[in-house]
């Protein structure tokens, strides 16, 4: 399944804010969704967050983008539709692995939630669609090595850092 493919239908408000902003974008702007656009050395990125980070999304959930293993920007998360945006400038046509960082700031520190790996080719004036699959969503980082990873907890409500304080659903499974 496609990030994008998780959006719910119409029926809701936020169903029908992401079917507006669908119809305004494709025509207006010629921007797709789960797609990286390449225009001479700038590559604009556009993609649904998956599922596994909630919808609506986990409050004060940023992105980064790294090309290649080194360079680093940050990417536009919008809790409206759930997309993830953003552009790197100077970059060489041919193939990049990008790796997409999903974290949330606690206790001054960036707690990492996800990350999600994928290769693309670009092109100039080339729309690559980035297929990328729930499976392909690494959410196995623990910071406080409790059992519990860093994204359950936060969407469980307790404090990730703190090795005492995990989901009371799954403590009785575990014990």
């Amino acid at each position: 399944m496609m990030f994008g493919a998780h959006r719910p239908g119409i029926t809701s408000l936020r169903g029908v804010l992401r079917f507006c902003v669908a119809c305004l974008c494709l025509p207006l702007f010629a921007c797709s969704q789960d797609s990286v656009e390449y225009d001479g050395d700038r590559m604009i990125l556009s993609f649904m967050a998956p599922a596994a980070l909630g919808d609506p999304l986990i409050a004060g959930l940023r992105a980064q983008l790294i090309l290649d293993g080194q360079r680093v920007v940050e990417l536009s998360v919008s809790d409206i539709d759930n997309s993830i945006s953003g552009r790197m400038d100077n970059v060489a046509p041919g193939d990049h692995v990008l790796i997409v960082r999903y974290f949330i700031v606690l206790a001054d520190t960036d707690l990492l939630l996800a990350t999600v790996v994928t290769d693309v080719t670009v092109a100039d004036g080339q729309i690559s669609e980035i297929i990328l699959t729930d499976n392909d969503l690494n959410r196995d980082y623990d910071a406080d090595i409790d059992g519990f990873s860093n994204l359950v907890e936060v969407r469980s409500g307790t404090d990730p850092l703190d090795s005492s304080s995990f989901p009371a659903a799954l403590q009785t499974a575990v014990l």
